[in-house]
């Protein structure tokens, strides 16, 4: 009796969740959810390797001032540890 019972709830369920749309549809509601969660982080990568490439580009373009040495090695001071060692 009892199992009667809890397999005609579980049928009258089906005929319900036939019935309603977020409940028939779900399985496929979650592989659109998880399809635009994927398509917005490949459209947020892209957007930012650009903007990284972009700097990289613009960077070999007009790269910085090359590195000057520092006084003491223009003018040809060596520090008193590399005096003894030459």
């Amino acid at each position: 009796m009892q199992r009667d019972q809890s397999e005609r709830c579980d049928n009258e369920k089906r005929k319900v969740g036939n019935h309603i749309e977020e409940i028939r549809h779900a399985k496929e509601d979650a592989r659109i959810r998880e399809m635009v969660v994927f398509l917005r982080l490949r459209d947020w990568r892209q957007k930012h390797q650009r903007k990284r490439d972009g700097a990289c580009r613009q960077q070999e373009r007009n790269p910085a001032a090359p590195h000057r040495p520092s006084p003491a090695r223009q003018s040809g001071h060596r520090p008193l540890a590399m005096r003894g060692s030459q």
